[in-house]
């Protein structure tokens, strides 16, 4: 995935920032758009948002 614009300005966000924003992005009163929802889930959950790597685990 690029460095983009977005990922630079969710990098900017705190935790509860993210969380917010992901409230306001879910809301069919400011987003009639699935696809960018789901595009914000992937981004914050992606390492180059969070900083953190994401392993999965087999249990």
């Amino acid at each position: 995935m690029l460095n983009t614009k977005l990922v630079a300005f969710l990098r900017t966000f705190s935790r509860f920032d993210l969380a917010q924003f992901r409230k306001y992005l879910v809301s069919p009163f400011f987003n009639e758009k699935e696809e960018l929802t789901q595009l914000f889930e992937q981004l914050a959950a992606s390492e180059m948002v969070t900083g953190k790597s994401e392993k999965m685990s087999k249990s």
